[in-house]
């Protein structure tokens, strides 16, 4: 094409030269010329022997261009296979990721529950005031928690383990076959005990009317006792098996319960020391009047066995023992003239006797852990049944 325009410039350059007169220009026109003919002729000749060799050797031709091809196809696919490695590790990391991050999400919806479920011991601690009602509460609520047949609480009094409560239907007898077979001898020292299938002919054989698939227990005391005074106990969890998991919210939980119980066993150990004290005082106090020997302890069992009759609660009952042990402490400020006088009163030493019951609520009033119920009870206790004094 390029010859064929350069040729078509020659020509027009001669007619100008010879129309123009100038030699030299025709000259160089011409030799143009020739030059550009002779390139055609070499052009056409070039090309039909080219067409001319593709025509006997086709396959040369296709060879070629399939090996071109056949490179074409290698680098795609190496680049193909360099795609997907490189997206496969993307996914693998993108699952990785995605199993941490649920592991994390699992690991802290438990944390979330175990601390929900510490915090509902507590409150069932600080709202159960009686020791038996707190066992109740308590044993349902790991029997729902941990999803189990049977939650129960026991104590260990000297070496021997006493069952207090239970949300199942477990036996004494039970208990009792299991301490002898020594699958929870652990507990004792400290251990929690958790027992499974793989102990499953052993469980079977401690008892009869109780089947026992796994238990776990753990025991009672705080971070002070050397050793517990009780256990905290699952048996027959519905689905699988009890897990590490389980055993350290229930160790948690049985801390708590430990805590509240010692608070209790303190409690108790203080009202004893408390209604022993009042005793004595009344003892001592009724050992000025010899008239009145025995006269506390008697209206301490009537008014016991007359609050039975008429269905008291057993908080009222024991508020009116209380009130019947000090019904009388106000008779320390009453003269011994009086007290001791074999013969009838006079008026003035009648309304000085019958003081004593205004006498022993003033004395009793200071003692903030006596409930106002009893001082009011021992306020009136000389009042008339129709209430005139």
């Amino acid at each position: 094409m390029i010859i064929h325009i350069i040729s078509a410039i020659t020509i027009a350059m001669l007619f100008f030269s010879l129309a123009s007169g100038i030699a030299w220009l025709s000259y160089l026109s011409a030799a143009l010329l020739a030059l550009c003919t002779a390139l055609c002729i070499i052009n056409k000749i070039f090309f039909r022997n080219k067409k001319k060799a593709e025509k006997q050797n086709p396959e040369k031709k296709n060879s070629s261009e399939d090996k071109k091809l056949q490179e074409l196809v290698e680098r795609l696919k190496a680049e193909k296979a360099e795609i997907s490695k490189k997206l496969e590790s993307v996914i693998i990391q993108a699952d990785s990721e995605k199993r941490d991050s649920q592991t994390l999400q699992d690991k802290y919806d438990k944390e979330i529950n175990k601390n929900i479920f510490i915090h509902e011991i507590a409150g069932i601690i600080s709202e159960n005031q009686k020791i038996n009602s707190l066992y109740d509460a308590i044993t349902k609520k790991l029997a729902e928690e941990y999803s189990c047949e049977c939650a129960f609480i026991m104590t260990i009094d000297k070496g021997v383990f006493k069952l207090k409560n239970t949300s199942g239907t477990i036996k004494e007898e039970t208990l009792r076959a299991l301490e002898i077979s020594g699958l929870i001898d652990g507990l004792k020292d400290g251990s929690s005990v958790s027992i499974g299938s793989d102990h499953a002919e052993r469980l079977s054989s401690v008892a009869s009317s109780d089947a026992i698939k796994n238990i776990l227990c753990v025991p009672l005391k705080t971070k002070k006792s050397s050793k517990p005074f009780g256990v905290a106990g699952l048996m027959n969890i519905k689905s699988g098996s009890f897990s590490k998991e389980d055993e350290e919210s229930l160790s948690l939980a049985g801390l708590l319960i430990a805590i509240s119980l010692q608070n209790y066993a303190y409690v108790s150990q203080l009202e004893l020391s408390y209604e022993e004290t009042m005793l004595c005082l009344a003892q001592a106090l009724e050992g000025r009047d010899k008239y009145t020997q025995g006269h506390v302890d008697r209206v301490r069992e009537f008014s016991e066995k007359l609050a039975r009759a008429m269905n008291f609660s057993e908080e009222e009952i024991k508020m009116i023992k209380r009130a019947a042990t000090l019904h009388d402490v106000g008779k320390i400020a009453t003269p011994d003239g009086i007290l001791h006088k074999e013969s009838e009163l006079t008026e003035e030493e009648w309304k000085i006797m019958k003081h004593h019951a205004e006498m022993s609520a003033k004395i009793l009033e200071p003692i903030s852990s006596l409930p106002r119920e009893v001082i009011a009870m021992v306020r009136a206790h000389n009042e008339r049944w129709d209430g005139k004094g």
